[in-house]
This record gives C-alpha cells, structure tokens and sequence, in this order.
C-alpha cells in the first residue's frame, strides 16, 4: 500500500472493555461500592458526583451489588455524596479524579437520619488502579509548575516516568524499549503528535497552559492506538466559577558569565546571551454555573549565539603571494605573476603572461576577514573565529470555552495558535568581517478542537470529539545573491563552493567560501501537514461491568513542497514522497 493511500485512508477501530474502566484518554473514572455498618451491599443507593470548580453534577443509583461507576468524568476535585432511607447522609469531600485513570471511592453508610451528614475520608483504597494494568503516573497542575524543564514543556517530563530513557530526538524518550518516534501526545483527547516524524508535537505544551499530565509507559488501555511508545495524555486548564490567572517571566542571560576560552583566544567579546520568556493566563466565569472560558499566551525571545570557525586567507595570498618554509625552516614569498618556479628547468614564470592572481578569486578573497585564530598552514591560510546570532521568536496563544446545557450535555471548545521563527547556524557569511547566519526556518501550528459529552441515560453516555492539527514547516534556500549581495561578481560564480589553487609540484590549498554554499543548501524544502479527527466513544454500564465502545476517523493530508536550485548536481534521492511503484519520485 503506498504511503499516500495510508495516510487518506480513514482508520476505524472499535474496542470493547469489559470492565469498571470506562475513562478516555482526557477523563478518568469513578467507582466504587456502597454498604451498610455491617458491610452488607446497599442497593439502589442516590450517589452524586459534584465538581467543586463548575458545580455540574451528576447521579448515578446503585447497582443490585450495591457498585456505582461514573464514566467519562473531567479531571479535577469532586465532591462524592451517598444517600439511602434510613441511614446518614455520607460525603467525600476534595475526591481527587486524574486523566486516563479509575478513582476508587467506596463508601459505608452509618444508621440514622439522612438529614445527618457524615464526612468520609478517602482512603488509599483511591489511589490504587484496580481496573487496568497500565504504567504510569499522573502530574497534577502544581507538579507541572514546580517540576524543573529546560523549556517549560510539559512533555519534557516524561523523562521522570517508570521504564523511559533518554534517545533520539524531539521528545527524546523512549518508553519501554520503544524507539521515541513511538510516542503519542493527546491533548483534551485530540492526537497532536507530529504525523510525519512523531518526535515532537505540532504546537508546544506549556506548563502554565497543561492542567494535568498521565503518561502511560507501558501495557495501555484501547484509547491509545496510534503507536507503542509512551502515551501521553494531556489535559488544558479550564475555567471555573472563581477567576484565577498569573503573570509571570522567566529570564536566563549571560551577564554572570564568564568569556569563553576561544573567544580570548581571538579576541573575541564575550557573547551575549539573553533567554525571556513571558505569559499572561486568566480564566473564570462568563455565566456562574454554565458558561466558563480560559486563556493564555506565552512568548519567548532567546537572543542565543553559535559558535563558527572558518579557512581564511591571509592579507598575502590575498595579493597573490605564496609562502613556503625551506629546508632550512625560512619562510619563502613566490609571487604568482613572477615567481620563475614553475618550469621544467626551474627558471619558468608561473604565469608567462604576468597576469598574477585571478581577478575572480581576488574579489573573492577581498571578502574574507583576515584569521583571528591559529589554524590552516600559518602562512597561507589561518582559522577565523566569530560568534554568530541565531535568535529565536515564538509565539503561543491558546483559549478554551466550556459550556453546560444541562445536567446531561456539555460542551468543551478551544483554539491554540504557534508561530515559532528560528535563525539557524546551518548557512553563514562571513563576508567583510561580519559574521551572520543567512537562514530561517519558520514554523507554524494549528488546532481546533471541540468535544460534546451527552448522558443520554444513567448508564449510558456518549462522547463525540473533532479536531482539526495543522502543522506547517519550511526551510528557505540558500542564493549567494541573497545571502551576501556582496558576492555577485560580473562573470564569475566562484562564490558556490571551496576554490582550490594549484600550486607548483601538485600542492593544494583549500579555502571556504564567504558563504556556506552547497546543494544541499540550495534546496528548498516544506511540509505542510494537517491532521483531521472524529472521534466517537459511547460508554454503557450493566452490573458489574462497563462496555465501551469507540470510533475513531483520521483523514490526513501531507503536502510536501521542494525545489532544486542546482541542476544535475543530485544523482539519488532525497525524498520518496509515495512508495508504489507508480508513485511520484522526487529527487
């Protein structure tokens, strides 16, 4: 089957779990069991589930086995009330309910009154996962604050999750002997992970923007299907009844530190370096009780520096002048327009017609700086050090509306914006002494996202989630033109690549060019991926047992965009674009 065709296909899996486990991946369960002082099951008990953030409730009646199960339950704090005729009225107050995971409250009924309220503590009995063998842990919003990240991304944590090692690149774990392009990111039930390498997700995942992380490392339940790496669940914060935000930034810079060793070796100034990150989040009511919203937008400048040395010549071969240590060790010139060293007999100019030096390669060569650092041959050519900027720009807005109809229909919608610019140190001018990086490579990302959760009965609910990611990258081509005006020289194109001078009994010398230039450099290459999701789970509960069933749709157009600025110099390919044997080859 060709790649094209996989990618279009739609992918339908349906699951049945025949347990207590009825969770997606962006929702947890609560169960449990309801019996009387001398533990006796206590049948056709009131159990209300109440969130403590939203106020939305719902109820549930116990089974003949006296057992409760609340599917499909947004994590957050709960409070659990039990109440029967003829016995107190039991609550469980700050029930904590954790993404992808079971909550297990049981709850003993005491004698009396149910005007009487008895406060129940949860027991450890909570926090064991009963109802499937995954591995994993769960990181609430407080742990994602304080836990130490490079970059204030969440999915960098998964490095802190039972049987994962550090490899590859992106997320840069591998989780239970998986390779890392194995791994799955899901943000409020939508797939966000990268389609064409998935070492990274198509927009980033700050920690102020994440209100709970489950990572599953191995053994994971049917709602993750994508790939057998780590799966990861996330879960955006929302808003609630009461209005909470922060203001924060974050800085890193150099002034602390210490000049580099090569820089005082060349002379070179300390580099500045200057990394700020900054975010706004707010979130609260529209509508107390019905309508809430979030949002958040966090920035980052990071003024960072690349190190670079290049082959300069020195101010004499500039001229045309060549210099050679005798035997003796004594440094000799040989000008190439009267040098008389060249001929069979020895007394033969270089150059019979006294032209010296191309003109091509002096104009060239005129653009180089002169060698900073110790290097090359030390006579002809030397190492030229610089510091080049290669700042980086992002950019990341992300809002969130939930909406209660009724006690038995809600609605989650969000909209997450990322545009990241980076300079890179992959081509750089060196030209007239002014070291820069001459290429960026643009990054933007997209998703939409809504889902619709519907108790159409007690034991019955549905929950239908879409989701549209959009993930576009590019590199920009390399042009001498362009890239250094200053190389456009009349007649010549010695500015793509090494030149190389012949000298004498075969002798070479190599130089760089004042640009990095090459074939690969030359190319254009991006890649514009979209990610469209319909995603169906429908969760019954009969006795003991809940049945789960789920569809999930993927349509996923890939375009890939290239271009070639040098012809006939690629003789096998660079990207297969489709595998079949009538596919479309791009080389």
């Amino acid at each position: 089957m060709s790649l094209r065709n996989a990618l279009l296909m739609p992918a339908i899996v349906f699951v049945v779990a025949v347990s207590a486990s009825a969770q997606t991946s962006v929702s947890g369960t609560v169960v449990g069991t309801v019996t009387d002082p001398t533990g006796a099951l206590v049948p056709k008990a009131e159990v209300t589930l109440l969130n403590m953030d939203t106020n939305a409730s719902q109820s549930q009646i116990t089974n003949e086995a006296g057992g409760y199960v609340f599917p499909n339950v947004t994590p957050g704090s709960y409070k659990l009330t039990v109440k029967m005729a003829g016995f107190r009225t039991a609550s469980i107050n700050s029930l904590a309910v954790e993404a992808n995971k079971s909550t297990n409250a049981p709850v003993a009924l005491e004698i009396g009154t149910d005007k009487e309220i008895v406060e129940v503590t949860a027991t450890a009995a909570a926090l064991l996962q009963t109802t499937d063998a995954q591995i994993g842990n769960v990181l609430t919003a407080d742990a994602l604050l304080r836990l130490p990240s490079l970059q204030r991304n969440v999915t960098e944590l998964m490095a802190l999750q039972p049987a994962v090692v550090p490899g590859g690149n992106g997320l840069a774990m591998r989780a239970s002997g998986a390779i890392d392009d194995q791994n799955t990111v899901t943000l409020d039930g939508i797939d966000i992970t990268q389609n064409v390498v998935a070492t990274n997700t198509a927009v980033p995942t700050p920690a102020d923007s994440v209100e709970e992380m489950r990572v599953t490392t191995a053994t994971p339940n049917a709602n993750f299907d994508r790939a057998s790496g780590g799966q990861m669940a996330l879960v955006g914060r929302r808003g609630g009844n009461t209005v909470h935000g922060a203001l924060y930034e974050y800085l890193q810079n150099s002034d602390l530190n210490s000049n580099t060793w090569d820089n005082n070796h060349a002379g070179l100034k300390k580099a500045g370096i200057r990394d700020n990150r900054f975010g706004v989040r707010m979130g609260g009511p529209i509508q107390k009780d019905k309508t809430f919203i979030f949002g958040h937008y966090e920035g980052r400048r990071f003024a960072s520096v690349a190190q670079v040395q290049r082959t300069a010549p020195t101010d004499t071969l500039k001229q045309g002048i060549l210099q050679f240590r005798d035997p003796a060790g004594n440094v000799q010139q040989f000008n190439l327009a009267t040098a008389a060293v060249c001929g069979p007999s020895g007394n033969s100019p270089c150059d019979p017609r006294g032209l010296g030096i191309s003109p091509a390669v002096k104009a060239q060569w005129a653009l180089m700086p002169a060698p900073n650092l110790s290097g090359g041959d030390g006579l002809n050519t030397g190492s030229y050090l610089a510091n080049i900027p290669t700042p980086t720009q992002t950019d990341y807005g992300v809002t969130r509306l939930d909406h209660v109809f009724s006690e038995k229909l809600t609605l989650n919608a969000n909209y997450t914006y990322y545009r990241s610019i980076a300079t890179t140190s992959g081509d750089i001018s060196i030209a007239n002494g002014q070291p820069h990086s001459v290429i960026q490579s643009p990054q933007r990302g997209q998703v939409i996202s809504g889902s619709l959760t519907y108790q159409i009965q007690p034991s019955l609910i549905n929950t239908f989630r879409f989701g549209v990611v959009r993930d576009n990258n590019a590199g920009a081509a390399t042009s001498p033109t362009i890239a250094a005006g200053q190389l456009a020289i009349p007649g010549t194109n010695t500015g793509a690549g090494p030149i190389a001078l012949l000298i004498g009994q075969g002798v070479s010398t190599f130089l760089d060019s004042p640009i990095d230039m090459d074939t690969q450099r030359a190319r254009y290459q991006a890649a514009y991926s979209q990610d469209w999701q319909w995603i169906d789970d429908v969760t019954k509960v009969r006795g003991r047992h809940s049945m789960q069933f789920g569809a999930t749709v993927n349509r996923i157009p890939f375009t890939h965009v290239r271009a070639d600025k040098v012809v006939g110099s690629i003789s096998s390919l660079v990207a297969n674009i489709d595998g079949s044997a009538s596919g479309d080859f791009l080389s």
